[in-house]
């Protein structure tokens, strides 16, 4: 049975997401570890929110640890730029300054829209060098984990089937092999 939440976590009343949440904000790596193992199952729900925390705030550990343990890098980029198309906005090209102008309906559309777009660049990037470098050496570790598996199977298997050998020098010697002592 899962012991959540640990001891020094227990007094505060938040669930495990909460917890992750709250430790990618703090960049508190300890609770996050103790709140990863808590959620793992869970990690794309609520439109992947701890992906999406941990690009909000840059911090590529995380978003590595994240995606190690199974969240969806597309999946929160496609929910960001949802969240970020959904923001009303008027844009158009104005003669006088000759460049597109972007015009925000509410004055705090804004600072979310830049807030977003951030977070999709971040997740972008992240994605890129998880795809060039952290699988390509995460699949090696794999295989050599797996490679020792099958190489202590094998053994196991081996020593089933024709038993374990004997060990040399425990044994003694049969009586006709013995120098006589008389």
């Amino acid at each position: 049975m899962l012991d959540w939440p640990p001891e020094d976590m227990r007094h505060t009343g938040r669930t495990p997401p909460e917890h992750l949440l709250a430790a990618i904000a703090a960049d508190d790596h300890r609770m996050f570890y103790a709140a990863l193992d808590a959620v793992r199952g869970d990690l794309n729900a609520n439109k992947s929110a701890y992906l999406r925390a941990a690009a909000e705030v840059r911090n590529m550990l995380f978003l590595k640890e994240l995606t190690l343990a199974g969240a969806d890098i597309p999946y929160a980029t496609a929910e960001t730029e949802r969240e970020r198309n959904a923001i009303q906005k008027n844009t158009y090209w104005d003669d006088d300054i000759e460049d597109v102008v972007t015009k925000f309906k509410n004055p705090g559309d804004e600072a979310r829209y830049k807030t977003l777009s951030h977070t999709i660049a971040t997740l972008n990037t992240f994605q890129q060098t998880y795809t060039q470098h952290i699988a390509p050496d995460e699949m090696l570790k794999t295989q050599q984990r797996i490679l020792k598996e099958l190489e202590e199977l094998k053994r196991d298997v081996t020593e089933l089937r024709d038993g374990k050998p004997l060990e040399k020098g425990v044994f003694a010697a049969p009586a006709a092999l013995r120098p006589k002592t008389s």
